[in-house]
């Protein structure tokens, strides 16, 4: 249960951040991932995670301010014109979304990330296959999941080889020396699965699907999920942001984030560490 929890979390947390866009309901899940994330000690074992959520929300952030040029209230507008453009200037309006945007995207990475690395992949396998995915399915899908933390795991191995054989691995030409090897093994590692696979006699043509109960963690994830997309499908959608910032508290608003944010609290916090 400990293990359909903390995934059940993760995908209910990512879930609602691609759904759900009210900033009050950003932030809290933004706070939420955060938060699951260091309940996992993800920042101590794993920090590539938090790196490589806060990089792509600067990223978002840079590039919607960079490239939308409209909105009615300016921050900074350049002295100088650009030919068919006009003259560059950086407004609120472009900043709060690609704020938003950046956001949904960090939570998004945190609480896959997390439930990915914090779900043993055989269970993550059989959770996938009790949800009813085809066996072939599953399988790939456990694969492809696994192969982020195993290549980072090889990574930080092979690092710290080179590093006692007195050969640097920092900078453009350092990380190089990774790269060959690294490649080699996430060949290796493929191969090596697959010959497992047929050593075991998996034939995912004649295997049969299994279905059995979903935990209470899983209905309790899929039931706020679907509750979220219907109430996002009737409800009023993304608040406005060009040419003014909008914020409508319609009851709607109110009754999405009523609905749809405590379950993803509570499954949080009932995750536990592994």
């Amino acid at each position: 249960m400990t293990h359909a929890t903390t995934l059940a979390a993760g995908l209910l947390i990512a879930t609602l951040a691609i759904l759900l866009t009210p900033p009050l309901a950003v932030a809290t899940l933004l706070l939420t991932a955060l938060a699951y994330a260091h309940k996992h000690d993800i920042t101590n074992e794993t920090p590539w995670i938090h790196r490589a959520a806060l990089g792509i929300a600067l990223a978002v952030i840079a590039f919607n301010t960079l490239s939308s040029w409209t909105g009615a209230t300016v921050l900074y507008q350049a002295p100088f014109r650009i030919t068919l453009l006009g003259r560059p200037r950086f407004t609120l309006e472009a900043l709060t979304f690609g704020t938003i945007a950046a956001a949904q995207l960090a939570t998004t990475v945190l609480a896959l990330g997390t439930a990915t690395l914090k779900t043993p992949p055989e269970l993550l396998h059989n959770a996938l296959h009790k949800a009813g995915l085809p066996p072939t399915l599953a399988t790939a899908a456990t694969l492809a999941l696994r192969l982020v933390p195993d290549t980072t795991r090889d990574a930080h191995a092979m690092q710290s080889a080179l590093q006692t054989r007195g050969i640097p691995t920092q900078g453009l030409r350092g990380k190089s020396h990774l790269l060959v090897p690294l490649t080699a093994r996430s060949l290796d590692r493929a191969m090596l699965a697959e010959e497992a696979l047929l050593t075991r006699g998996y034939d995912p043509q004649h295997a049969k699907p299994r279905h059995h109960n979903l935990p209470p963690a899983a209905w309790a994830a899929l039931a706020t999920t679907l509750t979220a997309i219907l109430i996002a499908w009737l409800g009023p959608g993304r608040p406005p942001y060009y040419p003014h910032i909008e914020i409508p508290w319609t009851p709607q608003t109110l009754l999405l984030i009523i609905l749809t944010l405590p379950p993803a609290l509570i499954l949080a916090w009932r995750s536990k560490p592994s």
